[in-house]
């Protein structure tokens, strides 16, 4: 039973040993985050391996109230936190981008930006909103 045990343990420890040594073998370094719910607007970047690097929320930029809802104002000072965050470690990593209910035009000015000092790998788009099929409820009038 010990002997067992010590076995799954070396093999937990050279596996992690090797994720530390080939962390440059990864296909994307940072996965930059994006989430544009009702209320707030949130940007992430974490690493590969899903340890977070920076975290801000519209709050966090001074943005209170309807501002929070305010996409491009938000956006525009997230870029400069990513202008600054580039010259720290995000350098020329390949990044992946992930976007959660980020309507198009929105989507697309990002892109834009970002594409100009970042080197991005992946895009990825959750939409909890339904594509297809689910009907929204009907509208009260008022009267």
């Amino acid at each position: 039973m010990k002997k067992q045990f010590y076995q799954s343990l070396h093999f937990f420890l050279s596996t992690n040993h090797l994720l530390k040594k080939h962390k440059k073998d990864f296909l994307i370094s940072y996965v930059v985050y994006f989430c544009f719910s009702v209320s707030n607007t949130i940007f992430h970047i974490s690493d590969a391996t899903g340890n977070l690097k920076m975290s801000y929320s519209a709050g966090l930029i001074d943005l209170q109230g309807k501002q929070k809802v305010a996409r491009k104002l938000a956006l525009t000072r997230f870029f400069n936190i990513l202008s600054l965050a580039k010259s720290k470690f995000l350098k020329k990593n390949p990044v992946a981008l992930h976007f959660k209910n980020v309507n198009g035009s929105n989507k697309s000015l990002i892109v834009k930006k970002l594409k100009q000092k970042l080197f991005i790998k992946i895009i990825k788009s959750f939409d909890l909103d339904a594509y297809n099929g689910c009907r929204k409820k009907k509208g009260r009038r008022k009267r």
